[in-house]
């Protein structure tokens, strides 16, 4: 009876489930309170996987497979989970301590009434090494910025301590993103003792060509940022530069709570809207510009070269925004939108939301966990959900009659305005 019920669930939409399933095995192993490490725990999975494997390849009968290629995602979700946090493991500072180090500056940004600085950490002898975290989050004053890029190599003194665990109990868990940026420790800059900022060229450590283009795209930001900042007043400029380059730390205190008393806050997290309207804005305005030449438009697909372009300008937003988890899921969804129109086909279809939440997960699987991830593909699910009956004319019944002009356009825009408001109720 539950295996007939599992099947006839599904009926030809068993893709769709295939986020959801790697999810569950993924948000099993975030949700326990111990490491599987025994050879019990390491037993069970792998278990699983097997006989998920055997029932898909043995059983002839569609429900068992279904059943063997469920387990086998689940089981796929929960080991590729405890893969990633065992590959970005790092060790936590266990105790305060005011030590010299020498690290290379990843990112360095100017706050209203401070600077923030992640180095990487490269010698700490005063710290134990089982407790020498791979990379630090400390802050400082503004004029340690005027000497200093990211990609520079420094020897400083700073005043570190642990980082913060969670405040109640299933709250927010600071360690838990930290864990995945392996930032094992906070603290303040007491004071830097050598500044090196040659050309990565000629650096005394051989930067990886990753590394490299990380240092160069994050001066680029940071002077975007500054030209943003210093060509607008205070409250707008910082709105902007967080807006267009991710760098949040110029945005006063005032206008932060203003955000986050009217629930605008989660506008500053670049994310699908921001993409949509900006590389959206370039493929509409292509669209525009290619009417004003009709050879072209009757001798070409200009279709594909108005996605070309969008798709590029979206890339360089992607880059030029920094690139956090919220802008990279927006991008992947983006791309599907503009591969779909290139091939001719829906753009807006659960299969493409499913391909999107799959290709995040497996970037980032440490987002499920997380209210960014599970808010926006929830609004997103709701909103395609909702645009594939109205797709379908259910929210207005046409007239079999033939109806004039007027008639037709206020009926076009009275559902205008039924999508506006029902998007707002459902995405809000």
């Amino acid at each position: 009876m539950l295996i007939t019920l599992f099947h006839e669930s599904f009926k030809g939409q068993y893709f769709l489930w295939t986020p959801v399933f790697f999810s569950i095995g993924i948000i099993l192993y975030f949700s326990l309170s111990f490491e599987p490490s025994g050879e019990l725990f390491k037993f069970v999975p792998l278990t699983a996987l097997g006989l998920g494997l055997l029932l898909f390849v043995r059983q002839p009968n569609q429900k068992y497979r279904q059943i063997g290629l469920s387990l086998m995602i689940f089981s796929g979700g929960f080991l590729f989970a405890q893969f990633e946090t065992f590959r970005a493991d790092s060790p936590f500072l266990k105790y305060p301590i005011t030590t010299d180090i020498d690290a290379v500056i990843e990112w360095q940004e100017k706050r209203v009434n401070s600077s923030l600085f992640i180095l990487k950490v490269l010698k700490a002898d005063k710290i134990h090494p089982r407790y020498r975290p791979h990379r630090v989050r400390v802050y400082g004053k503004q004029v340690f910025l005027e000497n200093t890029q990211p990609g520079c190599e420094v020897s400083v003194r700073l005043q570190l301590r642990p980082s913060e665990f969670t405040i109640w109990p299933d709250g927010y868990e600071p360690r838990f993103v930290a864990h995945f940026r392996q930032e094992g420790a906070v603290g303040f800059i007491r004071e830097f003792k050598s500044i090196n900022c040659k050309t990565l060229d000629n650096s005394s450590v051989a930067a990886p060509y990753r590394e490299q283009f990380s240092f160069w795209l994050s001066q680029k930001r940071l002077a975007l940022s500054d030209r943003i900042t210093s060509s607008m007043s205070q409250s707008a400029g910082g709105i902007a530069a967080a807006l267009i380059t991710g760098v949040r730390g110029q945005i006063k205190p005032a206008d932060r709570e203003t955000l986050r008393h009217t629930g605008l806050a989660h506008m500053l997290a670049i994310s699908g809207m921001h993409m949509a309207m900006f590389a959206g804005t370039i493929y509409a305005l292509l669209g525009l510009l290619f009417a004003f030449i009709p050879a072209l438009v009757q001798s070409h697909n200009t279709r594909i070269i108005r996605v070309v372009i969008a798709w590029s300008f979206g890339l360089f937003y992607l880059f030029i925004s920094g690139g956090m988890v919220a802008t990279q899921r927006a991008f992947i969804m983006m791309s599907l939108v503009f591969l779909a129109i290139i091939l001719g086909r829906a753009a807006l279809t659960m299969r493409n939301v499913a391909l999107a939440a799959i290709a995040v997960l497996f970037i980032a699987p440490q987002s499920v966990m997380q209210a960014s991830f599970q808010m926006s593909f929830s609004a997103v699910v709701a909103l395609v959900a909702f645009y594939e009956v109205y797709d379908r004319g259910r929210l207005m019944t046409w007239p079999k009659r033939r109806i004039g002009v007027v008639e037709k356009n206020l009926r076009l825009v009275w559902l205008y305005f039924i999508a506006l408001f029902m998007t707002s109720i459902i995405a809000g």
